[in-house]
């Protein structure tokens, strides 16, 4: 359960940040800012994602068996500690049983407005009104402030681990009386594509999802004298198959108020969560290449801005 950690000291006690280190001459090992616990240097990589190239920045991560101690901002299973005892109703959604060795997150499908959903560029869609099969999970009303917010600060965590595999060691997501994989619920760019598969055709049973992303542009659109605030994320797209066809998923938040996208700019990484609705384009074409693009969004209504924020970058309480 790694965090990626911008910067520590090196043996002489002397602060480095992560970006600065020369992958040839980096030191043996370093410690943790916080807790003085063993470091060690991940140099800056790239990973592909379809077409495009993501770049990973240089990062420090706990070395093998090593564990942060329990003040440490780093530690995993103490911000949950933190975040499940600052109120009753956080407590309720986010548990640690009795014996249990991890952390549990209740994954709740969030309550609908009742109103017709927005599409990319802002034309009314068909409400699909999320629901629950069982209503124990269907969240209710008064509770989605709060349930919001624990789970703004969760994701807001993840988008600082390493990956989904490594966030699942520390804690454990349940939908329905079930356990659901981190796979299943957070994507990064790399995963768009899985993410749109999931929710379509899913006739609004699918539970809630967090993309994170960079983000592309943000603009507003007015259609039938109905403005929205829309952020959209760098798509994700295929690799050109042999019949010609490159395939892209663009991630779109359309907000119903300007400040829920407030201080968030082109660049910068987000994390969005709640229900996700499938929307595909027209197809468009590039006759010189005999190319043929489909190009699908993936579309979010969110009701509170809490869905909606700029991953962090370092934990809460290790600035």
């Amino acid at each position: 359960m790694a965090i990626r950690i911008p910067w520590s000291y090196t043996p002489k006690h002397e602060p480095v940040a992560a970006k600065d280190v020369d992958p040839e001459a980096r030191c043996d090992h370093y410690s943790c800012p916080k807790c003085d616990v063993k470091l060690a240097f991940n140099k800056a990589y790239d990973r592909n994602a379809g077409e495009d190239i993501i770049h990973v920045p240089a990062y420090f991560k706990l070395w093998p068996n090593e564990v942060h101690t329990v003040a440490c901002p780093f530690n995993l299973t103490e911000q949950f500690k933190v975040i499940a005892s600052e109120s009753e109703e956080a407590g309720e959604f986010l548990k640690k049983e009795p014996n249990a060795r991890k952390y549990r997150f209740r994954l709740m499908a969030l309550p609908s407005s009742g109103k017709a959903e927005v599409g990319p560029d802002g034309e009314a869609l068909p409400a699909r009104l999320p629901h629950a099969r069982n209503p124990d999970f269907q969240l209710s009303e008064n509770k989605l402030p709060a349930y919001l917010s624990t789970a703004k600060r969760i994701f807001a965590l993840r988008s600082l681990c390493e990956s989904n595999t490594g966030f699942e060691e520390a804690l454990e997501l349940v939908y329905e009386g079930r356990t659901i994989a981190w796979s299943e619920v957070c994507f990064e760019k790399d995963g768009f594509m899985t993410a749109h598969a999931a929710v379509d055709g899913a006739n609004g049973r699918t539970h809630p999802m967090a993309l994170i992303g960079k983000v592309k542009d943000t603009f507003k659109t007015t259609r039938n004298n109905k403005t929205s605030h829309v952020l959209a994320m760098e798509p994700f797209r295929s690799r050109r198959s042999p019949e010609g066809i490159v395939t892209s998923v663009e991630p779109r938040v359309s907000a119903p108020k300007e400040f829920f996208l407030e201080g968030i700019s082109k660049g910068d990484i987000v994390v969005a969560f709640g229900h996700w609705n499938p929307f595909q384009a027209t197809d468009g074409e590039d006759k010189e290449r005999g190319t043929t693009f489909k190009n699908h969004f993936l579309y979010l209504n969110p009701r509170r801005k809490d869905q909606i924020a700029k991953a962090p970058r370092e934990p809460e309480g290790a600035e």
